[in-house]
């Protein structure tokens, strides 16, 4: 198995997508990451307007009212 050494201060997302299903990260340099929301029951419950609420609020991404982070 190889690992991919990356700098952590080099990556940042360009977009976030919640579906009922699944957490989408769109990174800048070109790769997406997707987990199921199922594994952040806190986001996975969360009305759409809860989820949109802070995704605007915090644009590093962290999900400070619903407790995920």
């Amino acid at each position: 198995m190889t690992t991919l050494m990356i700098k952590i201060e080099s990556l940042n997302a360009n977009n976030v997508i919640v579906t009922n299903d699944s957490l989408v990260v769109e990174l800048d340099d070109g790769r997406t990451v997707s987990v199921p929301t199922a594994w952040y029951p806190r986001l996975l419950h969360a009305s759409e307007k809860e989820r949109k609420k802070e995704l605007e609020a915090d644009r590093k991404r962290k999900w400070y009212t619903l407790g995920i982070y």
